[in-house]
């Protein structure tokens, strides 16, 4: 099974994005679900924002892509 998108509009308060997304990430994780997030720039965004293209570190952390 794989999830092909899930994601928190932008806008949405950081701290309940990023809890939302390690929830999410997590329970797919632990259930053997493969993901991808919905999107990299745009409205579900994962990067900073429309100029920066970086990936926060807490976006980071909440997707479980630190060592």
């Amino acid at each position: 099974m794989h999830c092909t998108e899930f994601g928190v509009i932008r806008g949405a308060p950081r701290d309940s994005r990023q809890r939302w997304l390690a929830d999410t990430r997590g329970a797919f994780a632990a259930n053997g679900i493969g993901w991808t997030v919905w999107d990299y720039a745009g409205r579900f965004a994962v990067v900073a924002s429309d100029t920066d293209r970086t990936l926060p570190a807490s976006t980071r952390e909440a997707l479980g892509l630190t060592p």
